[in-house]
């Protein structure tokens, strides 16, 4: 039965992806999770959680609790078409529905019309001979005037740009942090097909459909399958947005936000 189970899985996933746009939805979602994560760090900083590290680890954990909420809204939707579409009786309705919707041929588009040669199709540019040829003319040479006044720039205030040892690790934290929240976006974008698939299989057994499976593990329900395939990545970005708002903090105690810890390294820097 569990290979059953996964053939199942298997043969839904290749139904979202013919029949659907799974990587188009999750990348809807994870926008969505991104601005649920801005807006629960604005809310809680007006609340009083003016302390970047808890604020942020905080705002993670809600941008996830957003996104499970994301994933219920779409089994609640696609979950009834889907059935509605494939019947979800047992796994071999879902096989046979797969295989029928591979055979679909979908028609081709070719550039170029009628089958006629490519310069027929494209426009020819020919120069006519009567017209005079135009040669550039050469530029009269400027007179080159000396600077007498000072160099550009130099009259205002210089910006520094190096980093002493606690800039350095603010730096590569914040980095750090920014990369993976962006390269777990992409994951889980990657991941689309699979995450949906296994969500909506669980979620098809614990609305008690899949009825054969549903025998042999009742226990299957979308919430653990959404969080044992996304629960790691949300986990790393926490940690790091965590230690990257602590160490920010502590470079710069009056500071709210990253504009705020850059205001402060500008200031030190003679910005």
């Amino acid at each position: 039965m569990a290979d059953e189970k996964k053939v199942s899985l298997e043969s839904l996933k290749l139904y979202l992806e013919q029949q659907d746009y799974p990587r188009l939805q999750m990348t809807m979602m994870v926008m969505g999770t991104a601005l649920a994560g801005m807006l629960a760090s604005w809310i809680l900083m007006h609340f009083g959680i003016v302390h970047m590290g808890w604020r942020y680890g905080c705002s993670v954990v809600c941008s996830y609790i957003a996104f499970l909420g994301l994933l219920r809204i779409w089994l609640h939707f696609e979950g009834r078409r889907i059935q509605v579409d494939m019947g979800m009786v047992d796994a071999e309705d879902v096989i046979d529905l797969v295989d029928e919707a591979s055979d679909i041929e979908l028609p081709s588009f070719r550039r170029g019309g009628g089958g006629g040669s490519s310069s027929s199709a494209s426009p020819s540019f020919t120069t006519s001979p009567q017209a005079p040829m135009l040669l550039p003319q050469p530029m009269p040479a400027q007179p080159m005037v000396s600077g007498g006044g000072g160099g550009s720039g130099s009259g205002g205030g210089s910006f520094d740009f190096s980093l002493d040892g606690d800039e350095a690790v603010v730096f590569i934290l914040i980095v750090a942090a920014l990369a993976a929240a962006l390269l777990a976006a992409v994951w889980i974008i990657y991941q689309a097909p699979t995450i949906l698939a296994d969500v909506a299989l669980n979620g098809a057994l614990s609305a008690g459909l899949y009825k054969r499976l549903k025998k042999v593990e009742d226990s299957g329900n979308w919430v653990f399958s959404a969080f044992k395939r996304t629960a790691l990545p949300f986990a790393v970005v926490g940690i790091l947005f965590v230690v990257a708002g602590h160490y920010m903090q502590a470079y710069a105690p009056e500071a709210r936000s990253v504009g705020g810890v850059w205001q402060h390294y500008a200031g030190r820097h003679g910005g």
